[in-house]
């Protein structure tokens, strides 16, 4: 594939999808949609972190993949990227109001090698931390700061079997509603096992352990109770990665994620089902080098129910989406961003179509 030809295809999705209204309808313009907690849950679930994730898993990957070729890599390093957007659908309902959006993230990381000790062989361990400051220029209830620290070990335990361990400490904080706000822990134990160059497979667990510091847990019968609400999400998977040539990585995962929040009232996080996730990179010729990313996240509510059914609510959720990058310099590199996500809901109020557009920089020392 050529040069021009990725060029005049990045540029036909962000004509098609800048000019044009996602095709799927949902309910009518007297649907009263999701609540702001609902939706800000979910835009922290899926509209950054997700494609972000897999955006970072495969660059890393792709740089693993031809580090004999590369200068020694740096054990430290600082990063600042500032981003603007538009989102089609804010409020994530029918009425399709649209909005621009200013972020801005900041990362710094750390890492040493270690000789091992006991059973556990040669590896890592190092830590860091980040913020992400995000602001709506009109839908100013939705804008938050977050600040995220962490540490991780890795340790070969055998020929190609890699065991790492990693806990985030998390601060979410909504400037203009302090009930959303909360701190989080999360641990993530992770075992890979490389068949060879091209191919490897990984199973994991995550807890993540949420602590609304400025919410009380409610009753059944929404009484406030002596206790602050605590949310507990697990996540258990497996995936594969497979690197065919040194400018390409692909990969997919498939897992089980479960909530259960002690405040039983308001209980729209209680859910359980699977999702499956992949990616797939290209190093381009010129500095160019794209991924596209997508998923498939099906949530059965434990116990919520809507009017007009005697069903628990169930949520399909897709998205997919592309980022295209170009390096400017060793250390600079400006991008380009599409993300399209829908939720097709047994409880027709909940179902909603968005996009994302987004361009932004990348400096990294």
């Amino acid at each position: 594939m050529t040069q021009n030809f990725f060029r005049k295809l990045v540029f036909l999705l962000f004509f098609l999808a800048f000019f044009s209204k996602p095709p799927y309808v949902f309910a009518d313009d007297n649907s009263d949609g999701l609540t702001q907690e609902e939706k800000a849950e979910k835009r922290l679930q899926f509209n950054r972190f997700v494609e972000e994730e897999l955006a970072k898993e495969a660059r890393t990957k792709a740089k693993e993949s031809k580090k004999e070729e590369a200068a020694p890599e740096k054990n430290w390093s600082i990063s600042l990227t500032p981003s603007y957007g538009y989102e089609r659908n804010v409020n994530l309902n029918s009425h399709r109001q649209g909005d621009t959006y200013y972020e801005e993230t900041a990362d710094a990381k750390i890492k040493f090698t270690h000789p091992g000790f006991l059973f556990l062989g040669p590896g890592n361990w190092g830590f860091g931390g980040g913020g992400d400051f995000f602001n709506y220029q009109h839908e100013k209830e939705d804008n938050y700061r977050q600040l995220v620290v962490g540490t991780y070990a890795d340790s070969q335990l055998a020929t190609n079997l890699v065991f790492k361990l990693s806990y985030d400490f998390s601060s979410i904080d909504y400037i203009h509603s302090d009930p959303l706000g909360y701190v989080s822990h999360r641990v993530k134990p992770v075992l890979t096992y490389s068949w060879n160059k091209q191919w490897a497979q990984f199973v994991y667990s995550s807890f993540e352990f949420k602590d609304y510091t400025s919410r009380k847990a409610l009753s059944a019968d929404d009484f406030s109770l002596e206790k602050s609400r605590q949310d507990t999400l697990s996540e258990h998977g497996m995936g594969l990665r497979f690197i065919p040539a040194k400018t390409m990585v692909f990969g997919v995962t498939g897992a089980y994620v479960s909530n259960d929040s002690n405040d039983v009232f308001n209980d729209f996080n209680d859910y359980a089902g699977p999702k499956i996730t992949g990616y797939a990179f290209f190093q381009l010729p010129a500095n160019f080098s794209m991924i596209y990313y997508g998923g498939f996240d099906f949530k059965k509510y434990a116990g919520r129910t809507f009017e007009g059914s005697d069903r628990t609510q169930e949520d399909k959720f897709f998205y997919a989406g592309g980022t295209l990058y170009y390096d400017i310099r060793k250390n600079t590199q400006i991008f380009l961003s599409y993300l399209y996500k829908q939720n097709d809901s047994n409880d027709i109020t909940q179902g909603y179509s968005d996009y994302i557009l987004s361009a932004g920089l990348t400096y990294t020392i």
